[in-house]
């Protein structure tokens, strides 16, 4: 053998020692020994192991995000979302085995404006966070009062406590406002009309005027709450025998339609009323207002063509 030869495989065998050596540094070297301060990391929907490896780095948990990009694939972890604990006294292989076993500490959840009841029961248990029936059966009298926001919870929370906490929420943000049931009732329509903040304070406007009238509020979601679902209604839906058909119905529907968010609750508290009686929406989220009927009907001549349906 040459000795140039031998001295390119001598170089080469201790790269591949070095580079295994660091490997092992990496992955089984904690960045701080001993160090068992729990610090908070939560693995996102949809975060593949690149995008974890880089918010470990961002946490000071470990050196380089790759290694634990491919070490994970390696070891076939698939990792759940949830907010997990990991300490800087542990190695790759340590926080590795805590989300391949699962080890959750916590859910972190969004329950968007305007979701009903259902919605957020059928959420919960695809998320497994909380039985559907359960938390159902639970609030089945707080439509309106689940405060749309960002929770997080145990993942031994019960149904009871997750429906506590959002209720509890709603307390918390609405203090000092007195918002009476019919208040809330008609924000919840708002929220469901509403294409743009802007808009809020008009449409509760609109119908404060039809109600200060004894006029049908004529608002689709109500009509939409009771079939179920948020879909476009028929014409044959607006003659639905349902007490939340405001087609037919005076006044404001029993109970609100859905969970409405902060913005739609102070909009019907500070109502902007303009002597608006209609309204419609255009395809870019405009909304288009007049005070009587042929301005109404003229306007929807007007822009027949950019209506949303």
């Amino acid at each position: 053998m040459k000795k140039g030869c031998l001295i390119t495989i001598i170089i080469l065998l201790l790269a591949a020692v070095g580079f295994v050596g660091w490997l092992y540094f990496n992955i089984k070297i904690p960045i701080e020994r001993g160090n068992n301060t729990n610090i908070m990391y939560e693995v996102k929907e949809g975060e593949g192991s690149f995008e974890i490896g880089d918010g470990l780095k961002e946490k000071d948990l470990i050196r380089t995000p790759w290694v634990f990009a491919y070490w994970s694939k390696f070891r076939a972890v698939e990792i759940f979302p949830g907010i997990y604990y990991f300490q800087k006294g542990m190695n790759v292989e340590d926080m590795l085995a805590i989300l391949k076993e699962k080890k959750i500490e916590e859910y972190k959840f969004t329950i968007p404006e305007g979701w009903r009841l259902t919605q957020i029961a059928e959420y919960l248990a695809e998320k497994k966070i909380a039985g559907k029936d359960e938390f159902t059966a639970l609030a089945k009298d707080k439509e309106g009062y689940l405060f749309p926001d960002t929770y997080r919870v145990s993942v031994n929370a019960t149904a009871k406590e997750i429906f506590e906490k959002m209720t509890d929420n709603f307390t918390t943000r609405v203090q000092g406002l007195s918002v009476t049931k019919d208040e809330l009732t008609l924000a919840s329509i708002v929220e469901r009309e509403a294409a743009r903040d802007a808009d809020r304070a008009k449409i509760a406007g609109v119908y404060l005027n039809r109600l200060e009238r004894d006029m049908y509020l004529g608002a689709d979601p109500t009509i939409q709450y009771a079939k179920g679902n948020w879909e476009q209604l028929t014409s044959y839906d607006l003659e639905m025998k349902s007490p939340y058909n405001t087609y037919i119905n005076k006044g404001l529907p029993p109970t609100p339609i859905c969970n409405p968010g902060l913005a739609s609750i102070k909009a019907v508290l500070k109502p902007e009323k303009n002597g608006w009686l209609f309204f419609f929406h255009l395809k870019d989220g405009t909304t288009i207002f007049s005070q009587n009927a042929q301005d109404h009907d003229a306007s929807k001549a007007k822009y027949k063509d950019q209506i949303a349906n």
